[in-house]
């Protein structure tokens, strides 16, 4: 169940979807947008065997194979998100969800988001001349800033 602070999902249209894929040279097919599209829907940044479950109930011809190569693509082209598992033996989660935001990851797993507003405040909060700085001394561009906070449950 999505908290209900959750954002609104900014992921891409199934047009922005069909745009983007073609302008990288992919072929759009009706499995990559109905996986695409059922990765949107989700607030609970499935793993691909959740993927796939939910995409099975709609398609029973979309395979396990066919979502971890679709989701393989999509995180590539940096139309997805994959948060990497807190711990061993956890499956990586993806979002559709790629503009900045702020992930709060539970022992078990699972991943929510923190809410718009503190999520901007917590990435707001970096100073953009510590940012330079850090790229300058490990001689990289920073491109971006993904923050997965390690949670437990309770106060």
């Amino acid at each position: 169940m999505a908290p209900d602070h959750a954002h609104l999902c900014k992921a891409l249209s199934e047009e922005e979807l069909t745009a983007a894929l073609g302008e990288a040279g992919v072929r759009v097919t009706r499995h990559r947008t109905l996986i695409y599209l059922t990765l949107a829907k989700l607030a609970t940044h499935p793993t691909a065997d959740e993927l796939h479950d939910a995409v099975h109930a709609e398609d029973t011809k979309v395979s396990l194979a066919t979502v971890y190569n679709t989701l393989e693509t999509l995180t590539e082209l940096g139309l997805v998100r994959r948060i990497a598992p807190d711990a061993p033996g956890q499956g990586c989660r993806f979002d559709a969800e790629i503009a900045p935001h702020v992930h709060m990851v539970m022992p078990d797993g699972c991943v929510s988001d923190v809410p718009d507003d503190l999520s901007e405040e917590i990435l707001g909060s970096i100073p953009a001349s510590l940012l330079d700085q850090l790229a300058k001394r490990m001689g990289v561009r920073i491109n971006g800033i993904k923050i997965d906070l390690s949670c437990t449950p309770g106060r």
